[in-house]
Parts: C-alpha cells; structure tokens; sequence
C-alpha cells in the first residue's frame, strides 16, 4: 500500500512539475 500512495505522490509531483515547465517555456500570454 506504501508504495502505491508513493507512485501516486510522485505522478502529482510530475504533473505539477511538467505544468511549470510548459508554463515557463510558453510565452506569457496572460
């Protein structure tokens, strides 16, 4: 169970991750 809570964390962490980058290189439109 452990270790699925962990993949779970991780997989939000990447996605969080992932957004912030993408937000970064595209150009700021807002």
């Amino acid at each position: 169970m452990t270790t699925k809570i962990l993949c779970e964390n991780n997989l939000l962490i990447l996605n969080f991750l992932v957004i912030c980058f993408s937000l970064r290189l595209l150009p700021t439109q807002r």
